[in-house]
């Protein structure tokens, strides 16, 4: 069996909550650390981080990566482990390998994005992000639209694993009534319409329930609003608000 440490992050990011006594502030990443000396599996590894309210830290840029060795060498009573785990795991689709945040702060609407490239349904979609303590994105205004289609705009066709249609992405709103026509017939999962909500552009020819009923809601690499039959098989884009809180540097 094979077990490791592990490292815990949380990023100020995306962080609603962060009262972590016991992690280390590492300021060139504007986040929290903690090496756990427990050996355990990957799965345990990152339910202990989740249940700490933490994530699995992920080498994701130099300044992580740095910190991460720092904090295995920080400790000059203990020797530092050989290995570590971390959040890059490829347990979605194998072969293909993300990490278990990749939440993007856009100061532009206040809001973290991640883009999940696994193809999934709309509901499935939707249980994922609500997984991650995030929920399927709406499009509150036409910033915001603006700010999807940069985020859709970072993944090509080679760099979306599957085969399905990769130029719309599941976000978060529906139609409930299949019978009816009009666009103020769509509403966000919060319960707004998109007219209450601040945003409700669609792409041109669209709505169109082509493949009937499409009752779910995607957005084009446009940053314009979709319909589609919530059945298919679609990437989709996740949505945290930011929410900073400030921490004493220890």
């Amino acid at each position: 069996m094979c077990t490791k440490y592990f490292i815990t992050i949380v990023l100020l990011v995306c962080a609603a909550e962060c009262v972590m006594d016991d992690y280390r502030f590492v300021s060139e990443i504007d986040g929290y650390l903690k090496l756990h000396r427990i050996p355990v599996q990957w799965k345990d590894a990152r339910m202990k981080c989740h249940l700490e309210g933490g994530v699995l830290a992920s080498p994701t840029d130099a300044n992580i990566l740095n910190a991460m060795k720092e904090i295995l060498t920080k400790d000059e009573e203990q020797e530092g482990p050989e290995k570590i785990y971390t959040g890059i795991h490829a347990t979605y689709a194998n072969g293909y390998y993300t990490t278990v945040t990749d939440y993007q702060l856009y100061n532009r609407t206040g809001s973290c994005y991640k883009f999940h490239t696994e193809g999934k349904t709309w509901p499935n979609a939707y249980k994922t992000c609500m997984a991650e303590g995030a929920y399927l994105a709406i499009i509150n205004s036409k910033t915001e639209s603006e700010v999807l289609k940069a985020v859709f705009s970072e993944y090509s066709h080679d760099n979306i694993p599957g085969d399905f249609h990769k130029d719309a992405a599941s976000i978060g709103f529906t139609k409930w009534d299949e019978y009816s026509t009009g666009y103020g017939d769509w509403f966000t999962i919060h319960g707004d319409s998109l007219a209450e909500a601040g945003f409700s552009t669609f792409n041109a020819g669209e709505p169109n329930n082509i493949d009937s009923p499409e009752l779910c809601g995607s957005v084009w690499r446009t940053g314009l609003l979709n319909d589609h039959k919530c059945g298919r098989i679609l990437a989709f884009i996740c949505e945290k608000p930011y929410s900073q809180t400030t921490l004493p540097e220890y």
